[in-house]
């Protein structure tokens, strides 16, 4: 049986989905899909206040990074004591996992070196690849191919329910709002599957800082607010210090309620399974904003999501 560390939750919620979850012995901190992942040790921590205002994040962020120290911090003896014999890690976002040197320098003091599997997605296809990936190296490809064509059944699903819908909104997915970052990596294509047009962004490329007058240059029709690691309740406290700026209010978006916040811990900023759910939700919102009739009742009525 395999001994598993993650430090990806994305990589964590793929493992679960196969129903390998009791082969985890080590998770990040951030690993908490689904619940019972959370009774397994953690073997990081992170270096700055993640409580903290968003801006309090992005300045300490910058500031490590510019000094050229992890955000994160290992448990190596932890690590070593779980002997893992597959350590999942990735080199895609330094602000969001362990420094990958870190991880093989731990690895290479195992009696027995683990496989090391790094994932780097920057599109749901390689989310997808990934998922079969792993699967082999655990030795379940059929459970993880099972996984993947139920995926793509429901990927197929959301493309031709699209293609009934005659507008193509333009859609702007921030991923942080103290300062404004527009999604990247797999979102635009996320966009684009559901149906939209994505702004200030293109798929394939890294997410990037934009500011108040770029959104109303592109003046979207429709706004996705879904802040990397925060909930919505979370995303509603930081919201008016973007909401409360001069012209916030002069976007197309907002005179028309077509902003809507969802749980960025949750959807959009891990590459996993939930990409998926990601993506039926962008289908359900626009959807509201194809039907105005309907905008308000599913804005209210689903869970994770809601129109300011």
């Amino acid at each position: 049986m395999n001994r598993i560390v993650s430090l990806v939750p994305a990589a964590t919620e793929m493992i679960a989905a196969m129903g390998l979850a009791d082969q985890l012995v080590g998770r990040t901190h951030e690993c908490d899909h689904p619940a019972d992942v959370r009774s397994v040790p953690a073997v990081t921590r992170a270096r700055i206040d993640v409580r903290a205002a968003g801006r309090e994040i992005d300045r300490a962020v910058r500031e490590l990074s510019a000094a050229g120290e992890p955000l994160f911090e290992l448990d190596a003896d932890l690590i070593l004591d779980l002997r893992p014999t597959v350590i999942v890690t990735q080199g895609l976002c330094p602000v969001c996992a362990i420094d990958q040197q870190s991880v093989y320098q731990v690895a290479s003091q195992l009696d027995r070196p683990p496989v090391v599997v790094e994932m780097q997605p920057m599109s749901l296809d390689d989310v997808l690849a990934d998922f079969s990936r792993l699967g082999a190296v655990l030795g379940c490809a059929d459970r993880a191919d099972d996984v993947v064509r139920s995926l793509k059944r429901r990927i197929h699903a959301c493309v031709v329910g699209a293609t009934l819908r005659l507008e193509s909104p333009r859609v702007l997915l921030l991923e942080w709002l103290d300062p404004m970052f527009s999604a990247g990596h797999w979102n635009p294509q996320l966009i684009e599957l559901a149906g939209g047009q994505p702004a200030l962004a293109k798929a394939g490329t890294l997410s990037r800082q934009i500011s108040l007058q770029q959104a109303q240059a592109a003046d979207p029709d429709v706004i996705v607010v879904a802040a990397c690691g925060f909930d919505i309740d979370r995303t509603l406290a930081e919201l008016p210090g973007l909401t409360n700026q001069r012209g916030w209010r002069e976007l197309r978006a907002a005179k028309e309620r077509r902003v809507y916040v969802l749980d960025g811990s949750s959807y959009f900023n891990r590459p996993g399974p939930r990409l998926v759910e990601s993506l039926e939700l962008l289908c359900g919102i626009l959807h509201a904003h194809a039907d105005a009739d309907v905008s308000a009742d599913l804005a209210e009525s689903a869970p994770a999501k809601c129109a300011i």
